[in-house]
C-alpha cells in the first residue's frame, strides 16, 4: 500500500533493518544435569585385583528463543497476502507495515505482529556405563613381575529431540522429532614386562620395559573393530630414558554429530565477484561414518643426577586421521566459495535455471529454514552450501613437546621454574581423498603454531607465591593478514593451614588470571565475535577466591 515506484516499475528490491522497531530475540536456555557413579575393589588371591563400576550421565536442556521475525506474518503485513483468518491481524484495523519510511514509525501492533517468531528445542542426552577389570602378576622375570590387565565395559547411549518452530509460517510446526541410540560393547587387554631392571642390568640398558595392549569393540550402529597399542621404554644410563609408543585408534560420530536437527539459514559469503547470497545447511549428518587414527610418540627424559631437582622431557609425535569428522565450510568460510577442494559441499544456483530456482524456491518454504538472518527472494540465492560434520579425507598433524622444571632451595624457601611449550610442524588435511593436502597450522580457526607457558612459584612453609607467563603466536587469516599473537600473566597465593589440628589439609587460594587484563588479538571473524575462539583467549581479568579440604 505504501509503494511508489520512482522509476515507474512495478516493484523494487529493498535492504532492510529491524533495528529500532524490534527487540534483541530473547533466548532463554535451561540446563539440567545428573551424574552418578558407583564402584567397588575386591582383593582376590595371587595378589590380583577385581574392580567394577557403573556410572549414569543424563542433561536434559531446554531452550526457547522469542522475539523472531515470522516472515508468513511479514508479507501479511506487507499487503503481499491477504489477511489470514488463522490470524488475529487484520490489515485494515491494526495497520499495514511500511518499509519505506527510513525511520521507526510502524505502528506497535504492526511490529508486534511481524516479531512474535519464536522457537522451542528440548534435548535429551543419557549415558549408562559400566565396567569389570582384574590385575595382577602373571610370572616373574629377573627384572621384576610380569602384570596383566584384562576387561570388559559395556556403555549405552541416547538421544532424543523435540521442538517447534514459528518463524515462516502461520501455525507453529512441529520440528522433525528424533530419537537415537547405540550400544557399545568393548573387550581388552594390557601386559607390562619389566625385561631389564636394577637386579639384571648391564652398560647400556639400565632398563628395558615392553608394554602391548589391544582393544576390540563393537558398536550396534557401526560394527566392530580392533586396535592395538605398543610401547617401549628404555634406559641407556641413569637419568636418562627413552619412550616409544605406537597405537591405533576409533572413534565413532557422537550422536549430536549424526542426529542434530538440520536447518537452513542465509548466509553471504566471498565468492570471486564480491560477496553472495547463500542458503547454508546445518545441523547433523546421517551418512557420517566413524573416523581412524594412527599415532606414534618418542619421548626423551632427563633427569641428571648430579643435577638434583632439574626434569626434562622432549617428545615429538605424529597422528594420522582417516576420514576424519570435520566441518569443511564451517572452518574455511572465507574461502568456501572460492576454494576448487571445496567444491564438493557447495551447489551452485543460476536463477535463470527453472530447476535451481524451484529448489531453492521449496527449501525457502521448508520449515527447516529459519529466517531470523533475513528474508530473501530465491531470485537472490547463488548457491546452497552444506556447513555440516562430513567425513573429510585425512589429516595429519605432527609437532614437538617440551617440558623442563627446575626446584632447589631459595630465599628460605624452595623455589620452582618451569617451561611447557608445544610446537606443531604439520596441520596438512585432505578435505575428500583426491583433494591435495593443504597445510593449515598456524592460520585462523586452527590450531597455533606455537604454545609456551613459562612458570615460577615459591614455597616458603604454609605460604606459596606462585605467576605464569603464557603466550601464544600469531596467526593468519584465509586471506594471508597477520593476526597478533597473545602474551598473559597469571598469578596465585595459597595460604595452608598447619598438618596437625582441626584445620589440617585447609588451604586458601587467590589466583588471578589474565593480571593485565589483555583481550584477545581483533581478528575479523565471520561469526562476528572479533577474534579466533581457537587461538585467542576472550576472558579477561577473572578473580577467583577457593576454600579447599584435603582429607
Amino acid at each position: 500500500p505504501f509503494f511508489v515506484s520512482p522509476i515507474g516499475a512495478a516493484s523494487h528490491q529493498i535492504d532492510y533493518a529491524f533495528q529500532g522497531e524490534l527487540a534483541n530475540p530473547q533466548v532463554s536456555p535451561v540446563t539440567e544435569s545428573f551424574s552418578g557413579a558407583a564402584g567397588f575393589k575386591l582383593q582376590l588371591p595371587a595378589a590380583w585385583l577385581l574392580e567394577g563400576y557403573g556410572g549414569l550421565g543424563q542433561e536434559h536442556i531446554a531452550s526457547r528463543t522469542t522475539g523472531l521475525l515470522n516472515s508468513a506474518f511479514l508479507n501479511e503485513a506487507l499487503g503481499a497476502v491477504p489477511d489470514n483468518p488463522l490470524t488475529a491481524y487484520r490489515a485494515a484495523s491494526d495497520g499495514y507495515f511500511n518499509p519505506f519510511t527510513g525511520q521507526p514509525a510502524n505502528a506497535a501492533a504492526v511490529l508486534a505482529f511481524i516479531g512474535s517468531g519464536r522457537s522451542e528445542t528440548k534435548l535429551r542426552n543419557q549415558v549408562f556405563s559400566g565396567g569389570l577389570q582384574a590385575d595382577g602378576p602373571l610370572i616373574r622375570l629377573p627384572a621384576g613381575e610380569v602384570k596383566l590387565a584384562v576387561g570388559v565395559q559395556a556403555r549405552r547411549e541416547t538421544y532424543a529431540r523435540s521442538g517447534v518452530n514459528f518463524t515462516s509460517t502461520v501455525t507453529p510446526t512441529a520440528q522433525q522429532s528424533l530419537k537415537a541410540e547405540r550400544d557399545m560393547a568393548a573387550a581388552y587387554a594390557e601386559l607390562n614386562a619389566p625385561l631389564v631392571g636394577p637386579e639384571n642390568r648391564r652398560p647400556g640398558v639400565e632398563q628395558l620395559e615392553l608394554t602391548a595392549a589391544i582393544r576390540a569393540e563393537r558398536y550396534s550402529d557401526f560394527g566392530s573393530t580392533v586396535n592395538p597399542k605398543i610401547g617401549l621404554i628404555w634406559s641407556p644410563l641413569e637419568g636418562v630414558r627413552w619412550k616409544a609408543t605406537y597405537g591405533e585408534s576409533f572413534r565413532a560420530p557422537a550422536l549430536t554429530e549424526l542426529s542434530e536437527a538440520e536447518v537452513y539459514t542465509p548466509l553471504r559469503l566471498q565468492d570471486v565477484s564480491g560477496q553472495v547470497l547463500t542458503l547454508a545447511l546445518n545441523g547433523g549428518n546421517r551418512d557420517l561414518e566413524p573416523e581412524t587414527a594412527k599415532s606414534w610418540t618418542v619421548t626423551l627424559e632427563v633427569a641428571p643426577p648430579h643435577i638434583p631437582g632439574l626434569q626434562a622431557s622432549l617428545s615429538a609425535f605424529r597422528t594420522t586421521f582417516e576420514s576424519r569428522i570435520d566441518r569443511p565450510l564451517f572452518s574455511n568460510r572465507l574461502t568456501a566459495l572460492t576454494d576448487p577442494t571445496l567444491a564438493g559441499f557447495v551447489q551452485r544456483l543460476d536463477p535463470q535455471d527453472p530447476a535451481d530456482l524451484a529448489l531453492i524456491t521449496r527449501l525457502l518454504a521448508d520449515p527447516r529454514t529459519l529466517t531470523s538472518l533475513g528474508v530473501f527472494p530465491p531470485t537472490d540465492y547463488r548457491a546452497i552450501t552444506d556447513f555440516r560434520y562430513v567425513n573429510t579425507g585425512r589429516l595429519q598433524v605432527s609437532g614437538l613437546d617440551v617440558q623442563a622444571a627446575y626446584a632447589r632451595p631459595a630465599f628460605g624457601g624452595r623455589l620452582t621454574l618451569a617451561v611447557n611449550g608445544a610446537w606443531l610442524f604439520d596441520y596438512k588435511q585432505q578435505v575428500t581423498p583426491l583433494a591435495p593436502a593443504v597445510e593449515y597450522v598456524g592460520q585462523a580457526g586452527y590450531p597455533a603454531k606455537f604454545r609456551v607457558r613459562t612458570s615460577a612459584e615459591w614455597t616458603r612453609g604454609r605460604l606459596t607465591l606462585g605467576g605464569a607467563l603464557i603466550h601464544t603466536a600469531g596467526f593468519t587469516d584465509a586471506l594471508g593478514a597477520k593476526i597478533d599473537a597473545q602474551t598473559k600473566v597469571d598469578t596465585h597465593l595459597r595460604i595452608s593451614a598447619p598438618e596437625t589440628g582441626g584445620l589440617a589439609g585447609l588451604s586458601l587460594s587467590l589466583v588471578v588470571r589474565n593480571l593485565f587484563d589483555q583481550p584477545p588479538p581483533f581478528y575479523d571473524n565471520l561469526t562476528g565475535i572479533g577474534f579466533d575462539p581457537a587461538s585467542g583467549d576472550p576472558v579477561g581479568r577473572f578473580i577467583a577466591v577457593e576454600l579447599a579440604k584435603r582429607w
